[in-house]
């Protein structure tokens, strides 16, 4: 028996209380899910979807609901990190060709990143922050996966436009709010 579990009423075996116990604690756990599901994602519900035992939820309709708030908390930790890259990188390229070589090389070796990998990031992070800022908005608030942030990047790469991009981007957020980021190719 766990240390957590009440202990056993008189004329109830022990194995039937925990059991009862445990119950109540994988209901409160769905509900919870639920209730997160509800809010906007945030770091106290990264903290407390880790403390919850997927396997324990009690019905495949509540582990899908986890996974969908964990995915929700992976959008916020994502946009989190891009603007903490940009806080460290820049929100604009400096001019200054040796200084970024520098910067670069110190987040990789941070992270244990090859710096091209990290020139790559702060490009895409440069590019969200600037040109689809609202898309970073809803990666944040998980309505949106980094993923559809990639595609949107991959597929606008070329458009030269200000007003053109700014349409595209408006129209695709609605769309990749609904669908999945490979229905966005193409846009």
């Amino acid at each position: 028996m766990s240390s957590t579990a009440p202990a056993a009423s008189p004329g109830l075996p022990a194995s039937v209380v925990e059991a009862r116990f445990e119950e109540l604690v994988a209901d409160f756990d769905a509900d919870r899910v639920r209730t997160m599901l509800a809010a906007a994602p945030s770091f106290e519900h990264l903290v407390e979807l880790a403390a919850i035992d997927p396997s324990r939820l009690p019905a495949d309709i509540d582990r899908l609901r986890m996974l969908k708030a964990v995915d929700r908390a992976q959008g916020k930790v994502d946009a989190f990190r891009m603007r903490t890259l940009l806080a460290v990188a820049g929100e604009e390229w400096s001019g200054d060709s040796e200084l970024d070589r520098q910067v670069r090389h110190d987040i990789g070796v941070m992270l244990r990143i090859n710096k091209n990998s990290i020139g790559a990031q702060v490009a895409r992070s440069r590019r969200l922050d600037q040109d689809a800022p609202a898309w970073l908005d809803a990666l944040d608030a998980g309505e949106i996966s980094l993923v559809h942030c990639l595609v949107l990047l991959d597929e606008t790469e070329n458009v030269t436009d200000p007003d053109a991009l700014e349409q595209i981007v408006a129209r695709a957020l609605v769309r990749a709010r609904r669908r999945t980021a490979a229905d966005l190719r193409g846009i």
